[in-house]
């Protein structure tokens, strides 16, 4: 009779809550499963209860040995995902350090092609082997989590166990022949979100240089510049002649406006520094202000600057030079834009 007709693959169980008790392990027990080279000794329990997702039972497992290089188990789930555990009996043939003196094994994700594009599955895997004389479980795992995708459907564990310690008469893990192999393969799925952020340093078309003429003819109302565009989002500089808020009568107030801010994602926010200047005739003597601001789409402000940026009376004494020939120049430059936008983390 095929050994592989000896192999029994136990349906999945009802998920239970597992409770692990990390025991503190013998050094030659510490060798049982290995990854790489690597023992993996800090992350190695013992546990009363079965797999909760598949175990396979292997009857003449030394035929098993002689007939077959590889098995395949039948296709299981977990964690919404179609799974098949490989069995290397003899170590992974194509890893030379594995062949007579480890078995090794394979988790390979099923039904790829009903998957959508650019799928990505992370899963922290639980590695298992039954002690018949304990009448428990070693669970292993190495801590990393596996990222199965197009270009890597199958993970491997090829240094599982050793042949020395399957073998071993106290060993419990083969007894008449008979040995069972497990795993669990926990799907993680994030559900939170993360945030881009990312700071654009004076982005282009940033500025605008605004001339107001005839400006002592004004009659005090809100006026707006032209309107310029920057990094996607339309600005303006917004002047209130005879002042505004507590600079009411008393200054001129001068804005940058962010336009349309309701326009932002709910899950963006953005920050504006800038710098706003009321040009003198002498270049030494440009008064400036610089600010920051940040803005969401909820915000009722859509605009930053300052309620007192020069005094009227300095503004229209001749002296001071900040009125020439009835003509007032007001410039405004974004020195930086920085966009955090939220994003829902895939599955």
């Amino acid at each position: 009779m095929e050994a592989v007709e000896e192999i029994e693959p136990v349906k999945a169980m009802e998920a239970l809550e597992v409770t692990e008790t990390i025991e503190p392990l013998e050094a030659e027990s510490r060798s049982l499963f290995c990854q790489g080279h690597k023992e993996l000794e800090i992350l190695q329990t013992k546990r009363d209860l079965a797999p909760l997702h598949y175990s396979i039972r292997i009857k003449e497992f030394s035929l098993l040995q002689e007939k077959h290089e590889k098995y395949e188990s039948f296709t299981f789930e977990a964690g919404g995902y179609k799974w098949k555990l490989w069995i290397y009996p003899k170590g992974n043939p194509k890893v030379p350090g594995t062949r007579e003196n480890f078995v090794s094994l394979a988790l390979a994700i099923q039904d790829i092609e009903s998957l959508p594009h650019g799928w990505e599955v992370h899963v922290d895997v639980k590695l298992f082997m039954f002690d018949h004389i304990e009448n428990n479980y070693w669970v292993t795992r190495d801590g990393e989590i596996k990222r199965f995708h197009d270009m890597r459907t199958v993970w491997n564990f090829d240094y599982f166990v050793s042949m020395e310690t399957l073998n071993h008469p106290c060993g419990g893990y083969l007894v008449n022949d008979c040995c069972v192999i497990g795993a669990e393969v926990f799907v993680i799925k994030p559900s939170g979100i993360y945030e881009s952020v990312s700071t654009v340093q004076n982005p282009n078309n940033g500025s605008l240089t605004w001339k107001i003429p005839r400006f002592s003819k004004l009659d005090g109302g809100t006026i707006y510049s032209s309107e310029f565009f920057s990094e996607n989002k339309k600005w303006r500089i917004r002047l209130d002649p005879k002042g505004n808020s507590s600079g009411k009568g008393n200054s001129l107030s001068v804005y940058l406006h962010l336009m349309e801010v309701q326009n932002l994602g709910p899950q963006e926010r953005l920050c504006v520094n800038s710098e706003l200047r009321l040009l003198n005739k002498d270049d030494d003597k440009h008064i400036k202000a610089t600010l920051s601001q940040w803005y969401t789409w909820t915000d009722k402000m859509d605009m930053h600057g300052r309620h007192k940026f020069i005094s009227l009376k300095d503004l229209h004494d001749c002296s001071k030079g900040f009125l020439v020939d009835d003509t007032l120049t007001v410039e405004a430059e974004i020195l930086s834009l920085t966009v955090v936008k939220a994003f829902p983390v895939k599955a």
